[in-house]
């Protein structure tokens, strides 16, 4: 499974900012923006990484919600239970991603 690296791709753009603009980006200034994008890559991937959660969350809701209606089928009530429980499977995964 290949893994996305913030700090790399971090690295990798301020490398090519800094070939691009030489006389304007020097080695401390370089480092400032690996920094700086590295931070601001891994607070998006953390904050994508909890609406999916959060997405998971409604549907379990929703699958739960259906499970517990009155005149549910017996089959679908069950499906219901299992798709609820894989929802929540779910976001418990992401979420324990979310510091990584």
């Amino acid at each position: 499974m290949r893994v996305f690296d913030p700090a790399v791709a971090a690295a990798v753009l301020a490398a090519q900012l800094a070939e691009a603009y030489p006389a304007r980006i020097d080695p401390r200034m370089r480092d400032h923006f690996v920094a700086g994008i590295e931070t601001l890559l891994g607070e998006a991937m953390r904050a994508e990484r909890e609406a999916c959660a959060a997405l998971c969350g409604q549907r379990q809701a929703l699958w739960e919600k259906t499970e517990n209606k009155a005149g549910t089928p017996d089959v679908m009530r069950a499906e219901a239970r299992h798709r609820g429980n894989e929802a929540a499977y779910l976001a418990d995964a992401l979420r324990a991603r979310v510091g990584a």
